[in-house]
């Protein structure tokens, strides 16, 4: 058999196509970004005009975003076909943002941090993925944290995320299928890294419509129920969505047998994580703790509830949401199995 070569048509690798060469220009783009933010020429104002800093923050991201649009418009792709990319890109950025040589520019550090985790926000609402909600909660671990280390960009900052990651948070009640759960919980994670004082808490009303847990809906999902008892704590002001989750776990284990846990590993991740919850009434948690074994002594029990699990109860958000969530996601691997 012998080909006709006139009627064949060559290309060289790599080929491109409109999506991957939009995706090379928006690596291009960050490169010039980062580039532009780590160089000593580019001055900011003093610790006192710190105003006009948040202005220059704004200034960068609108850049950015008009620039993204721009390179969208011209390869004719959507929005959708790059936002897990380029979320994955900034995450990227971010984690190794410590290599960098900050000396003498410290400042310019959450110019750089703020403006990609403005815009990583702006495509998360446009893909809501579960990895990339995923990523958003590593990226702001890493950002608050930096603010922390700053009073004065704390105050002009932190107030200015809160918002966007709030507004963005209660969006998500449109939305009430499976897929969108462990998004909900990954946002509401990444919340909680605000909640230091009442101006920077969620509403109990929030929460439960988000999750859409009104009109006496009392099913939470394992997930829902960690994330949730995670960011309400012992805050008396969320009593009423406290009791709706221990009336549901309550609900979950009333009809469940030993035998059930020997065989069901997706219900004893849950019972060992709620038994160590300090969260919960120690009442509850002691008929939970008759489920593995009947007439267990009182040190053992508090034994029991001082050990952490499948999640670390109650060290510190910034310390340990990450490796919660990987936790959280091999036990999702584990159920779905």
């Amino acid at each position: 058999m012998t080909l006709n070569e006139a009627k064949l048509l060559k290309y060289n690798r790599p080929f491109q196509s409109k999506v991957s060469l939009a995706l090379d220009q928006c690596v291009v783009l960050f490169d010039e970004f980062e580039e532009k933010i780590t160089s000593k020429k580019y001055s900011l104002n003093t610790k006192k005009e710190i105003i006009k800093d948040v202005e220059k923050v704004n200034s960068e991201y609108s850049n950015i975003i008009k620039k993204i649009k721009n390179i969208c418009q011209l390869a004719d792709v959507e929005y959708a076909q790059i936002s897990n990319f380029i979320i994955g890109v900034i995450f990227n950025r971010i984690r190794k943002t410590h290599q960098f040589n900050w000396e003498n520019i410290e400042e310019n550090k959450y110019i750089y941090l703020i403006s990609l985790l403005q815009t990583s926000m702006f495509f998360a609402m446009v893909t809501k993925d579960p990895t990339s909600s995923f990523k958003i909660l590593s990226m702001y671990c890493y950002g608050i944290r930096y603010l922390n280390s700053n009073e004065l960009l704390l105050d002009a900052f932190k107030n200015k995320l809160f918002i966007e990651l709030k507004k963005d948070f209660l969006e998500l009640c449109k939305h009430n299928t499976e897929e969108f759960e462990i998004i909900k919980v990954n946002y509401l994670l990444s919340l909680s890294l605000f909640k230091n004082n009442h101006v920077h808490s969620l509403k109990e009303d929030e929460i439960m419509r988000t999750f859409n847990k009104n009109n006496n809906n009392n099913n939470f999902s394992y997930f829902e129920t960690i994330g949730i008892l995670y960011y309400i704590e012992n805050d008396s002001s969320y009593s009423k969505l406290r009791n709706k989750i221990q009336d549901n776990i309550k609900a979950t284990f009333q009809s469940i047998k030993k035998e059930d846990l020997t065989t069901n590993t997706y219900l004893l991740m849950q019972l060992l994580d709620y038994i160590a919850c300090p969260y919960l009434d120690k009442k509850d948690k002691n008929i939970l703790t008759n489920l593995i074994q009947k007439n267990i002594s009182k040190r053992e029990k508090e034994s029991l509830f001082k050990q952490n699990w499948f999640t670390d109860w109650p060290q510190s958000k910034q310390n340990n949401l990450i490796k919660n969530l990987i936790k959280q996601e091999i036990i999702l691997q584990i159920q779905v199995y």
